[in-house]
């Protein structure tokens, strides 16, 4: 990837050019991924993603056992 994460360089934004053509691929792929399951960038960072329409959902305080233990 262009930087480690939390970097707050402008490398580390999500649409950097000078980077190598394996960093490219990897970047683009992620986010490929990541805009077909409903995210959408944060354009400052490569590594941050905010689902979209986020807002609409209440905010949860489960602990990870207990998130776990409702879906599986």
């Amino acid at each position: 990837m262009p930087t480690p994460y939390d970097d707050f360089t402008p490398q580390a934004a999500a649409t950097y050019a000078n980077v190598s053509e394996k960093v490219r691929k990897n970047r683009q792929l992620l986010q490929d991924v990541m805009l077909k399951h409903g995210f959408v960038i944060f354009p400052s960072e490569w590594w941050h993603f905010d689902f979209e329409g986020w807002k609409a959902y209440p905010v949860m305080d489960l602990s990870f056992e207990d998130l776990i233990s409702t879906h599986y």
